[in-house]
């Protein structure tokens, strides 16, 4: 696999997680969310992400104000952050004192960092503490406790579970893990009415 700043994020997210596995299971959120671009917009997928790059130009230029930017809702950048205390961290990581650039991808790692060690610490240990038997389990607590979309079924659980494992095959010095999810939930059967019950209701 093959991500213009993979690793970049590796790099300096290892020296934040100390964790191999850690970091694939956040990476592995990160891919989903925004492919590991800095600059991407909510709902922008195709490249060349022309949205995403206007909206991003604009909040840089101050066409799109600080405050609009904090509360639109609108997802943006590698966590795609959406909640507006969220965006307003990202912005004044990013944007104050000294002027960098909302897509600045050293300054919203920079954001992540802060944001783990400061208000998501159990998602830190979680991550700092995985391993390959319970790298499932870290990427699916990123998902619920970091990330926080509106979908988190077992489908949106694989998808970044194979990520991270694309992810750590791509970039770990250890020896590549395959693909080993839980068993999906099955829905619990209906039980059978007796026959005398049945007869009863006739």
């Amino acid at each position: 696999m093959s991500w213009t700043y993979g690793q970049q994020i590796w790099d300096y997210l290892l020296g934040v997680i100390g964790n191999e596995y850690g970091v694939s299971a956040l990476m592995g959120n990160m891919i989903s969310e925004s492919n590991l671009l800095p600059f991407i917009k909510q709902g922008d997928v195709t490249p060349p992400y022309n949205p995403s790059l206007e909206y991003s130009a604009d909040v840089n230029d101050g066409t799109i104000s600080e405050s609009t930017f904090v509360n639109d809702s609108i997802g943006y950048g590698l966590c795609q952050w959406t909640y507006y205390s969220r965006k307003q961290g990202l912005y004044d990581m990013c944007m104050k004192p000294t002027y960098h650039g909302i897509d600045n991808i050293t300054y919203q790692l920079y954001f992540i960092n802060e944001e783990l060690t400061n208000n998501y610490p159990s998602t830190l240990t979680t991550l700092q503490n995985a391993t390959e038997q319970s790298l499932w389990d870290a990427t699916v607590y990123v998902l619920q406790n970091y990330e926080g979309p509106a979908d988190q079924g077992y489908a949106e659980q694989l998808e970044r579970y194979n990520n991270a494992i694309d992810v750590y095959n791509t970039y770990s010095g250890g020896t590549p893990i395959p693909p080993t999810p839980p068993t999906p939930p099955t829905p619990p059967t209906r039980r059978k009415m007796p026959l005398y019950m049945y007869l009863r209701r006739i």
